[in-house]
């Protein structure tokens, strides 16, 4: 048969305690020489160490405490789930391959689910009849380079001792040394510790993925890191101090603990035929921990021909097993394509991705995702790391290899996460805050309702003080529900003034000594569990000097005119968000805005106009007023505003023009403007008429009182349309 296959090598490869198999480069039957740790995917900027390692110190701000309780810092560190021990050494996973006859089988069989719940199997018929698209059946150009004798034996990928996974020049980088590991997304990256059947151990890789709209508590990895044949089969979730995920793993720390395993699925296309193309499984947690860690979106994608599998950069991540343990390492990149084990079947199931990414043993489970692509918002994950790969046979490694994550495994993905029962305590809307980072920001004056604590995690909310403005922060919750404590931490994370009584509510006041972000932390006590609510009041260093006007073009105008309105507001304050409510005593004919100043959101209803402006200290807006054409001479548009900074909740009343007079006519026109006011002119002609005769003394009355008054005159007779 003429060759045409993949020398597969898996990147992480998994070794029973009593016959450890070594890195690979290593003879299999001799121990390993070094310990194993997990290793993370990509990342952001570099990592401080300040949270983990910060002392509690007291200060001389008044504190109100009760004796027994000590005052705690949120961070990374003060999870109370166990951390990595030093001494620990385990070996990385690697699966088994057979020959590529195994493979022809429908792809419906193969993509059966299979569930391991830790005492029982069961093989899942997917409802779903998702039609998928057939696209070539692979993007490489010579497949043929690849021969079939090379995975014919189920150690014959392993029997390749320089095929290690490094593509030359070793590039991969660390990602505690080069970012900040404790950030988003490098914190979805998971090390995967598994103990099997046998009770041979291992690490692989995996990563938190976003499969609903709840915070996750799924993890993707490879097939061949929970299920082995060769090692009794499924790895054994019942004892989560032999096999656990700790998310995040960072410079030999675990900042968000370990998390136990409910169930596992994988495909009967790997537990039945070790087909690399199955090659991936869906972990379900204990617990939502995605909603601390984040998840990382991917792309469910059938045509191997797409140019996602030869983007750049595309990168991996993982926990190598010849790197210090619990370190994280990531190789950038780009793809080459893809391949196909089964190319007379056109399912997109049987095409693996290939890339140009260095790795070795631990990766394997780890997250191949790219980078910059221009329709992803972000990082995006496109398939899961299994193999190293020889095309050419001659011993070193020509591309690494994923198992793609397809239309229909995007579909069942989140068909197999909605089918999960996962407990997690209750919580509030406000969450992820438990921490400096993660922080949920307030205003200096708000009240925050329907919070709540649980299981004793912290509750961290920002705000921001000018020097000398003072802070009264004031929690309301039953002491009887559970025992609940109150702390402001100063920017740098260390404890300012706190209020730990043991009875209902708590209380804190602080007065700024300089302009900075303040935390108000709620925590519960020995792992209390209680609602609460939240209030924050400031009484500011500096009086706010708030001011708007309004200008009307013209105050009196006839049925069916239209009036524009020009409203200014500014403020004193260094920053601020303005509100502006303009309100009409009688509905116009039409209120519109003409110019809203780059305002950030205007709505209009029948008598009234509402704006906004976020991040100003100056404001303006433009509106027109249309009176109806059937307006009479009586009808008056009173216009009452309200300027607001949301931020100080200082508020101010427009003042200057505030009416709309309607004219329908006028009695004295000889004497009157078009208004239908006397003016001086206007009462020395009339005055001059009444010496003569022409005018009598109760028409000159009337107009010298309109000049005094300088309200108009209008006919007596007039009708109500506009002549």
């Amino acid at each position: 048969m003429n060759s045409r296959l993949v020398v597969a090598v898996l990147l992480v490869i998994l070794a029973a305690s009593a016959a450890a198999l070594g890195p690979l480069g290593t003879d299999l039957d001799s121990p390993p020489t070094e310990s194993l740790a997990p290793q993370s995917a990509l990342g952001s900027a570099q990592p401080s160490e300040d949270n983990a390692t910060r002392a509690v110190e007291s200060t001389s701000s008044a504190q109100t405490t009760t004796s027994n309780k000590s005052v705690p810092v949120p961070s990374p560190s003060s999870s109370t789930k166990p951390q990595s021990e030093s001494n620990e050494t385990v070996q990385p996973l690697g699966p088994r391959i057979t020959g590529t006859d195994s493979f022809n089988r429908s792809n419906a069989s193969q993509s059966r689910a299979v569930v391991y719940n830790g005492t029982t199997q069961r093989v899942v018929n997917e409802s779903s009849t998702q039609e998928h698209s057939v696209a070539p059946a692979s993007s490489l150009d010579n497949p043929g380079s690849l021969t079939s004798s090379s995975i014919a034996g189920s150690l014959g990928a392993r029997a390749q001792p320089a095929n290690d996974g490094i593509i030359g020049t070793d590039d991969r980088v660390s990602v505690g040394g080069t970012y900040d590991g404790l950030q988003y997304p490098w914190t979805t990256i998971a090390q995967l510790q598994v103990t099997f059947q046998d009770g041979s151990q291992g690490t692989c890789s995996g990563v938190i993925i976003d499969v609903g709209d709840k915070p996750s508590a799924h993890l993707l990895t490879a097939g061949h890191c929970v299920y082995d044949e060769d090692r009794g089969g499924w790895i054994d979730i019942s004892d989560q101090s032999a096999t656990y995920v700790a998310p995040g793993a960072i410079k030999g720390q675990e900042p968000f603990g370990r998390v136990g395993i409910q169930n596992v699925t994988t495909y009967s296309g790997w537990t039945t035929n070790e087909n690399p193309a199955y090659d991936i499984a869906l972990i379900t947690l204990d617990e939502r921990i995605g909603r601390e860690t984040g998840s990382v979106p991917y792309a469910g994608i059938d045509t191997p021909s797409s140019d996602v599998y030869t983007h750049s950069p595309t990168r991996v991540t993982g926990y190598p097993g010849d790197k210090p343990r619990g370190t994280m390492w990531t190789a950038e990149g780009s793809g080459v394509g893809t391949y196909d084990y089964v190319p007379t079947s056109s399912e997109p199931e049987d095409v693996t991705h290939h890339y140009t990414l260095d790795t070795t043993q631990g990766v394997s489970g780890g997250p191949v995702w790219v980078e910059s692509y221009p329709t992803y918002d972000g990082p995006t994950l496109v398939s899961i790391h299994a193999y190293a790969v020889d095309l050419d046979s001659d011993g070193q490694t020509d591309v690494t290899q994923g198992t793609r994550i397809t239309e229909r495994r995007s579909t069942q993905f989140r068909e197999w996460a909605d089918r999960d029962t996962v407990i997690s305590p209750e919580n509030d809307q406000y969450e992820p805050n438990d921490d400096f980072i993660s922080a949920t920001p307030i205003a200096t004056s708000d009240q925050l309702n329907d919070l709540r604590i649980a299981d004793g995690e912290f509750d961290v909310f920002a705000v921001d003080l000018t020097a000398d403005d003072r802070l009264t922060a004031t929690s309301r919750f039953d002491h009887m529900e559970g025992d609940l404590d109150l702390i402001l931490y100063s920017s740098s994370g260390d404890p300012v003034t706190w209020s730990m009584t043991r009875t209902d509510d708590e209380r804190i006041t602080h007065t700024a000594n300089q302009t900075e972000t303040y935390y108000i932390a709620m925590y519960g006590h020995e792992s209390a569990s209680a609602s609460y609510s939240l209030t924050t009041a400031v009484e500011s260093s500096a009086v706010e000097n708030l001011t708007a006007q309004r200008e009307m073009n013209a105050t009196t105008v006839s049925p069916g005119d239209t009036v524009s309105v020009t409203v200014y507001a500014e403020t004193s304050a260094s920053s601020a968000d303005l509100n502006l409510r303009e309100s009409f005593s009688a509905k116009p004919a039409a209120l519109s805005v003409t110019d809203n100043r780059s305002a950030d959101s205007v709505s209009t209803d029948d008598t009234e106009i509402t704006v906004a402006w976020q991040e100003t200290t100056s404001a303006a807006i433009t509106y027109e007023v249309t009176v109806p054409e059937n307006s009479s001479s009586t009808t008056r548009y009173n216009v009452t505003g309200k300027v607001i900074n949301t931020r100080t909740n200082t508020s101010i009343d427009v003042t200057g023009d505030t009416t709309i007079q309607i004219v329908t006519g006028c009695e004295y026109p000889s004497y009157s403007g078009s208004d239908c006011t006397v003016g001086a002119l206007g009462l020395l002609d009339a005055a001059a008429d009444y010496r003569s005769g022409a005018l009598g003394p109760k028409e000159l009355l009337d107009i010298a009182a309109s000049y005094r008054s300088g309200d108009p005159i209008q006919a007596q007779s007039a009708t109500n349309k506009r002549n």
